[in-house]
């Protein structure tokens, strides 16, 4: 979608990416990153009416033009990012999260609608729209999905999913899940702003199972000041679930707020306490 936003807990600039997990996304509006101002809510959450799998309409790939919005490059976060000419042959492995009630109702980077009762997604290279295979490497679950919007915008995630793609995949409580994706139907048109190019078969590193004594950590938060980074884990550190644990500010593209090293029991744990407690969506990472 359009905003700054395994699992992460929510890419809650409090200026930035704050509580606004949107899985992670900072989407885009256009070439404009969208302002904040615009969510009356401050977390992301499920929707207050839920719904179960069976209820969800599965899709079927159609051939479509490409959107007049969401196709040209673009930049966020002081990184650039270039839209493919065409899906054909493109297959990737990585972590997929969802995004939910936050961004019901807002616009996508094509300019649609999100509906996160729908099957939809957010990519950062692939043409809009595109349709892809979803696979649950986890479950073996599978469905196909239409990306309308762009994101995630943190290398750590390959894509982020509607809530309804989260049931469908049964990946809803989890937050993230192993995934492999893969395009069943190409653009109608080039984008006409870029010249033929051979698509890669990859453009991100496939996510390796974490070995044995890997030691886990959970990002609370990601934001692009550090003073903001800091004033959040001042005021989180008092929680009465994370006194004891150890708060990390990691500084490479964000100011990343961390909990850790956790065992990944621990890790685990503490993640849906959060979420219980203090309603944060926390994302798991290894090392």
């Amino acid at each position: 979608m359009k905003y700054y936003l395994i699992a992460f807990i929510t890419c809650l600039t409090m200026t930035s990416c704050s509580s606004k997990y949107r899985s992670i996304s900072d989407s885009i509006d256009g070439d404009n990153p969208a302002s904040n101002s615009r969510y009356a809510v401050t977390h992301d959450s499920l929707p207050k009416k839920t719904i179960t799998a069976d209820q969800i309409e599965n899709i079927k790939p159609r051939h479509e033009p490409l959107s007049a919005g969401g196709n040209k490059d673009y930049e966020v976060w002081g990184k650039k990012y270039t839209v493919l000419n065409s899906s054909v042959g493109y297959s990737e492995t990585g972590i997929a999260s969802w995004y939910g009630a936050k961004f019901h109702n807002h616009k996508t980077s094509n300019g649609e609608t999100y509906n996160m009762y729908q099957l939809s997604a957010a990519h950062r290279s692939l043409p809009l729209p595109t349709y892809l295979k979803v696979t649950n490497l986890d479950n073996g679950l599978s469905i196909i999905v239409r990306v309308n919007d762009r994101g995630p915008f943190h290398e750590e995630r390959l894509i982020d999913l509607s809530y309804a793609a989260a049931v469908k995949l049964d990946f809803i409580n989890t937050g993230t899940a192993r995934v492999k994706i893969e395009a069943v139907q190409s653009a109608a048109k080039k984008v006409t702003t870029h010249s033929s190019v051979e698509v890669p078969k990859t453009t991100a590193p496939s996510v390796e199972i974490a070995p044995v004594n890997t030691q886990f950590y959970l990002q609370l938060a990601a934001f692009k000041d550090k003073p903001a980074a800091q004033d959040y884990a001042q005021k989180v550190k008092v929680y009465q679930l994370l006194i004891n644990e150890r708060l990390i500010i990691e500084s490479v593209e964000l100011h990343r707020v961390k909990v850790g090293p956790l065992s990944k029991q621990k890790a685990q744990q503490l993640k849906a306490a959060l979420q219980s407690e203090y309603q944060i969506r926390a994302f798991l990472l290894f090392e």
